[in-house]
């Protein structure tokens, strides 16, 4: 049993599950994807070589406090094990189809939807008409917010009112993706890698 098997085989699922599912488009869109998908985008970058990936990011803290709330079966050192692992493994499997990717913080959609709206235009070859829907839809739609506060308001360890043994844990468990992610292990300013 080869891991060349294993992914032709896989390759040939995923192709036709794509067939049953597109309906003929040709974008393929994964909300949240969970590690086994992270793991499995070398194989799709393979199979379509002109695809392009947006990675759209957030910050741990402000992942963390959300999960808290939206997923309470889930224990907390659960909780940052899953996303650093997704986090680091993302950055480890996009090696193998570097510059077909583009990193975006979750804030500067909030904050400065048109400028990222302008630089996906660019990385997807998006025409005018497309750049000003996809400026609308930053401006109009918040997909699973959960936060109360403004969405442009970065989270920090400071700012939430976890106990300090989850603040601990969090440094413990996230700190490495955090500073992969581009920012510091506090949950402070990003600067997203591409």
């Amino acid at each position: 049993w080869s891991s060349d098997v294993c992914s032709s085989d896989l390759a040939d699922v995923l192709r036709h599950f794509h067939q049953l599912s597109s309906q003929g488009e040709q974008v393929w869109l994964d909300k949240t994807p969970d590690v086994y998908m992270v793991h499995v985008s070398p194989i799709l970058a393979a199979m379509y070589p002109h695809a392009r990936w947006v990675w759209v990011q957030r910050n741990g803290v402000e992942v963390l406090d959300s999960r808290r709330r939206t997923h309470p079966e889930m224990t907390f050192a659960e909780g940052c094990d899953d996303w650093a692992g997704v986090v680091r493994d993302w950055y480890r499997a996009s090696r193998a189809f570097e510059g077909r990717w583009i990193a975006v913080d979750q804030r500067d959609v909030a904050v400065s939807g048109p400028e990222v709206a302008a630089r996906l235009a660019t990385f997807l070859g998006l025409d005018a008409a497309q750049q000003r829907g996809v400026a609308q839809t930053f401006a109009t739609h918040r997909p699973g917010k959960t936060m109360q506060r403004s969405f442009g308001d970065v989270l920090t360890l400071d700012r939430v009112d976890w106990p300090e043994e989850q603040k601990q844990t969090f440094r413990a468990r996230c700190r490495e993706a955090m500073e992969l992610a581009g920012y510091d292990g506090e949950g402070g300013p990003v600067q997203p890698r591409e």
